[in-house]
């Protein structure tokens, strides 16, 4: 998240979502979090939203999640909702404490 620093005069929408480990590296395919090879999860989150309030980011922020064939909408959408709750709270709370 650090890099968004370097662009913070431009950035008008910020999409947050997972990146697939694959055996060949990685896969942008907006898997949704905690499915099998997702790597971004609650601390990662966390700390895009402590580098969103550090540069001042007042701009939209979404998800990019999609289900895989065994996975609902309701369900993809219900894990992103709670990972961005959860890494709301980890991510104030480090605000609020100086950290």
């Amino acid at each position: 998240p650090s890099v968004l620093e370097e662009v913070n005069d431009v950035l008008v929408h910020i999409h947050i979502g997972c990146a697939k480990k694959v055996d060949d590296g990685f896969l942008d395919s907006h898997p949704g979090f905690y499915t099998p090879g997702a790597v971004n999860g609650i601390d990662e989150v966390a700390e895009l939203l402590k580098t969103l309030y550090r540069i001042g980011y007042t701009g939209a922020v979404s998800f990019e999640v999609k289900p895989e064939p065994t996975q609902t909408s309701l369900e993809i959408v219900n894990t992103a909702k709670g990972v961005l709750v959860t890494a709301y709270y980890k991510a104030l709370e480090s605000i609020l404490s100086g950290v």
